[in-house]
């Protein structure tokens, strides 16, 4: 799941230079890398990489008014090329994988983790303002649980350890985050809203609230 929200943060970007960059061979580098990351999040077989990727292609639509025809035209190419590759390169059971993620969003617990969210809710109403300390999640789910889960939900996680105050915190930032790019121009406007679009679904799935590209992006 990390690896793959990691490759999925590179796509925007690489459409993003792909329509910007007027030399005449990075364009088709970054669309070269753009298949590789597809391929790389398939292998992965990451249902919450799945759900990022597909966010991160909203790209496309957003901003394909900028687009000149020539940039249309290899966008198609690339999307031949890049459904060859991956038809001819990832195994079968990454497909069955990902090809179970509604049911498993819809039906299942989604490994577990609805399980361990509703304990870490429990530890939530125990401690709603202050929380229970950073890192102590874990701990805390244990006692509902018998095992030491981690959060695998970064708005959860921070809840729980930060409490509503930390929470707060966390999501003015984040929101004023969304109205800086809301300011942009519009391809700059698009990169930014689908770079955090996509964050913010891969870490639905996955405590990324202490890793380096979180505060990176």
């Amino acid at each position: 799941n990390d690896i793959g929200l990691r490759i999925v943060l590179s796509v925007p970007m690489a459409l993003y230079l792909a329509v910007v960059d007027k030399r005449p061979i990075w364009p088709w580098i970054y669309r070269a890398s753009i298949v590789a990351a597809s391929c790389g999040v398939f292998f992965t077989a990451s249902r919450g990489g799945f759900v990022a990727l597909i966010a991160a292609f909203l790209m496309v639509p957003l901003t394909l008014k900028a687009w000149t025809p020539k940039q249309k035209l290899a966008m198609v190419v690339l999307v031949i090329i890049g459904s060859l590759v991956a038809i001819r390169m990832v195994p079968q059971r990454a497909w069955t994988r990902l090809a179970e993620t509604q049911s498993e969003i819809t039906e299942g617990t989604m490994d577990a983790r609805t399980v361990i969210w509703h304990a870490g809710l429990e530890a939530y109403y125990d401690h709603p303002f202050l929380g229970i300390g950073a890192g102590a999640f874990p701990i805390a789910v244990q006692q509902r649980t018998a095992t030491a889960w981690a959060p695998h939900n970064t708005f959860l996680s921070v809840l729980v350890e930060l409490g509503a105050v930390g929470f707060g915190v966390f999501a003015v930032m984040l929101f004023s985050l969304v109205m800086a790019a809301m300011r942009m121009q519009n391809l700059e406007r698009s990169l930014w809203l689908v770079m955090l679009l996509s964050w913010a679904l891969g870490c639905f799935v996955m405590n990324w609230e202490y890793y380096k590209p979180t505060w990176f992006l």
